[in-house]
């Protein structure tokens, strides 16, 4: 897992989706920390699929929480708005069972045609 962080953080995006894979396909159930990396790795490289893929086998294929704070949605979301996909970023936001901190909140009022939304 530490394999798999380190090489996202020092921009071997391929090398650490490889790892990802093999110790999935192995069954190896990842951490906080692997995947936050990934997501992190794959919103800066704009390899929005592979992203998509880590977030959504957060919880159910890892049992990794998705929290609003500094964590994986926060990721998700930078790694939509970065490719331009504003109405994913809206549906992302507007689906969230978390509550979403004034931060959010205030990003997505910036949006070309954001939806008016009360708070949370």
């Amino acid at each position: 897992m530490a394999m798999i962080a380190g090489y996202a953080q020092n921009g071997r995006v391929n090398e650490s989706l490889e790892v990802y894979a093999e110790m999935v396909q192995y069954g190896w159930r990842q951490d906080y920390v692997s995947l936050m990396g990934l997501l992190f790795a794959c919103s800066h490289t704009d390899l929005v699929g592979a992203g998509r893929a880590v977030f959504g086998s957060m919880e159910d294929e890892h049992g990794v929480a998705i929290r609003i704070r500094a964590g994986p949605l926060c990721v998700h979301v930078d790694l939509l708005g970065r490719a331009m996909r504003l109405a994913e970023v809206m549906d992302q936001l507007c689906r969230s069972k978390t509550r979403l901190d004034a931060s959010v909140q205030a990003s997505a009022r910036l949006m070309p045609d954001a939806p008016e939304r009360g708070a949370r």
